[in-house]
């Protein structure tokens, strides 16, 4: 390969399948980009717990944002140089960018009062209620239920009015941000997937001077980062439509022709076609700007 790519990844309906999590399919992809030294980046909304189990499974070792941008994680030693306001936590330095999650539940606590709209979150239930809303198996489950940065909640039947009272208000508080994922809202502070995708890159630059970078996504929460990346690919949903909101926030994207998990390689060969080839299915991948 001439020049350097990093590639940088949503985990749920983009490198997983939504429904089945199962990170088997991507294995063949995923030993040819090791073998050529491209990163693999996960930025995902998922928790620390969770990716550090993805990454064992297919022993990743590249850096990985989690839970919307709230964190980067990298493994010491990666980057020869101390990164800034780096801290070492669970064996890894982290440049933490979001806001503590009791500070998040605390604020949905008084917008819930305000409101009189009580929403579903991760903070009251328990891991058998999330895997049962999930799908998650429940270790995994009990993973997810570790947040550190974000709240993935949804509302159950009620007034659509005060649904969107609820939103309305939320979104007025300073430092508080709302984002739609795949399946849930997630509430956060102002950090967001393309900050620390912008942190990142610039290690990269400093690292090996040119590179380029691709990212993958399927959301409205991608948004950031694929604004911040060289080629932005969207990954259709099993029906083979993709999130509207993604194609109207971006003047130019990149259209996987396959959904997760075969469009996560497929697609990232449209933004580079001399990425080592796996076989399934990118071959016949063409690129479909919208």
């Amino acid at each position: 390969m001439s020049g350097k790519w990093v590639i940088f990844t949503d985990v749920d309906g983009t490198f997983l399948d939504a429904h089945t999590y199962d990170c088997e399919p991507q294995r063949p992809a995923v030993e040819r980009l090791k073998a050529a030294n491209v990163p693999i980046v996960f930025c995902t909304s998922k928790t620390r717990a969770e990716v550090l189990h993805l990454r064992k499974a297919l022993q990743i070792h590249d850096p990985f944002i989690v839970e919307n941008g709230g964190a980067i994680y990298v493994e010491k030693d990666y980057f020869p140089f101390p990164l800034k306001k780096g801290v070492l936590r669970h064996g890894m330095v982290a440049v933490e960018l979001g806001t503590p999650h009791r500070i998040l539940v605390e604020a949905m606590d008084r917008v819930e009062d305000e409101t009189g709209c009580r929403v579903h979150r991760f903070s009251r239930m328990t891991d058998r209620m999330v895997s049962k809303v999930t799908g998650l198996a429940l270790p995994m489950a009990r993973l997810a239920r570790e947040r550190e940065y974000d709240e993935p909640f949804w509302f159950g039947p009620g007034p659509p009015a005060r649904q969107k009272l609820f939103l309305k208000s939320i979104r007025r508080l300073p430092g508080i941000r709302v984002t739609k994922g795949n399946r849930f809202y997630h509430l956060k502070g102002v950090a967001n997937k393309g900050r620390a995708v912008e942190l990142l890159k610039a290690f990269y630059l400093r690292l090996w001077c040119s590179s380029t970078f691709i990212g993958l996504g399927d959301s409205a929460n991608d948004i950031p980062m694929l604004r911040a990346v060289d080629y932005p690919i969207v990954i259709p949903r099993a029906s083979g439509q993709v999130d509207p909101d993604v194609v109207s926030g971006l003047p130019t994207v990149l259209r996987s022709p396959l959904a997760a998990p075969h469009g996560w390689f497929a697609g990232a060969v449209m933004a580079c076609p001399d990425l080592p080839r796996t076989g399934a299915g990118e071959r016949r991948a063409r690129p479909r700007v919208e």
